[in-house]
């Protein structure tokens, strides 16, 4: 293993297989230094790299930021029109590096799954929206974490596009993880919404078999954590809302619509509407503050 930059190498202290035998963990020795990093490994004579891999400090002294993204669309179906927004989508990045956050969330809709006329776009429109979203946001300067809208889950060849050009191999199921940082735990959950590729008609849109066990165990593991935020595209049938009260997960971050489908948490606003293109968070210590930066059709 080698450091994205290719002169800190990363070493690896173990290695466990999954008990369904196709998984596995590789332990790694965290560097000195935070940062990204490029991970090259060798599994079944197969070599493989994953970029921009996060070292995360283990002490970042209670102070920290990060800022919160959605609903991007690059392009944007709908209303007679699509609108080609790259210009304004990579405005909006090159003003997010320079915030410097620590780290960027970004809860999906990057592209759109419909034309003018809300009919279901080309495969080949997919992959090409998919694949300059990927080479866009490659140049934010900054950590970032992705999570897949309803415009990626809609159909297959948005979920393979999204699989291919933002992570690996998609298998079904959802892509649920979940991350700590600067004592604060951050759980990424994937909504499912899913429509016939033909008509665009909607056919499910609930939480997937074993998502709502999922979150409750991944709370429960961090409840130590100062505080547990949750981000998600959206809550499209109700199911989600009752859980975060019930976990006591301490806000929501979402997109999607301008309609509210989580109260309204005292800890932080976390419901990026209006055509926002962002929202900056900073903790201090106890103290948590958010502001929202511009809309992405000023930029």
């Amino acid at each position: 293993m080698v450091g994205s930059d290719g002169l800190r190498p990363l070493t690896i202290a173990d290695r466990r297989e999954g008990a369904d035998s196709e998984s596995s963990w590789l332990d790694v020795v965290v560097p000195a230094e935070a940062g990204l990093y490029g991970l090259e490994f060798t599994v079944a004579n197969a070599r493989h790299r994953l970029d921009r891999c996060l070292a995360v400090p283990r002490d970042c002294g209670g102070a920290f930021s990060f800022v919160h993204m959605s609903d991007s669309h690059i392009m944007k179906g709908g209303g007679g029109k699509i609108v080609d927004r790259t210009r304004q989508v990579r405005r909006s990045i090159e003003l997010v590096s320079d915030l410097r956050p620590d780290f960027v969330i970004h809860t999906g809709d990057l592209i759109t799954r419909y034309d003018e006329n809300k009919e279901p776009v080309s495969e080949d429109f997919i992959y090409r929206q998919m694949r300059q979203a990927a080479e866009m946001f490659a140049a934010l300067r900054a950590p970032l974490f992705m999570l897949a809208g309803n415009h990626e889950t809609a159909y297959p060849a948005t979920r393979d596009a999204w699989a291919e050009c933002m992570g690996e191999p998609y298998h079904g199921g959802s892509d649920d993880y979940s991350f700590d940082f600067g004592g604060m735990h951050f759980a990424i959950l994937d909504r499912q919404c899913s429509y016939d590729p033909t008509t665009d008609e909607k056919i499910s849109d609930g939480l997937a078999s074993g998502q709502g066990r999922w979150l409750a165990e991944d709370m429960a593991a961090a409840a130590r954590a100062s505080r547990r935020l949750l981000f998600t595209h959206y809550d499209y049938d109700g199911s989600v809302a009752p859980l975060v009260e019930e976990l006591g997960i301490d806000a929501v971050f979402y997109g999607h619509s301008a309609k509210r489908c989580f109260p309204l948490a005292p800890l932080v606003d976390g419901h990026l509407a209006d055509g926002r293109a962002w929202r900056v968070v900073r903790v201090r210590g106890d103290e948590v503050t958010s502001e929202l930066g511009l809309r992405l059709m000023e930029l």
